[in-house]
């Protein structure tokens, strides 16, 4: 048990991992069916974007589309797979090389 708690905090603490949110949120919305943006930091990146007052309203919105959007729920189904592999834009301790 100790060893699996060890190895679960030492990844964490270190980005030893090869995770990018960004570039995985791109991999599963390239081939979307409309242009999303990513939202990693919504308190800023939404709201200079929108401005503060349209930023929860348009997070919403892509969220909603995105949902049935078929292109991108095809890609978050194969982010999925790669996150608990080694392969891919979206794998958790794979290499992703830029």
């Amino acid at each position: 048990m100790k060893p699996i708690v060890l190895l679960f905090f030492v990844l964490f603490a270190f980005n030893a991992h090869g995770y990018d949110d960004k570039r995985c949120f791109k991999f599963y919305t390239k081939n979307g069916m409309r242009k999303y943006d990513y939202f990693g930091d919504f308190s800023t990146e939404a709201s200079k974007k929108y401005g503060s007052s349209k930023a929860t309203s348009q997070s919403t919105t892509q969220g909603t589309t995105m949902a049935v959007d078929p292109m991108v729920y095809t890609g978050q189904s194969t982010s999925a797979v790669q996150f608990l592999s080694s392969w891919g834009e979206c794998s958790f301790i794979g290499l992703n090389n830029e």
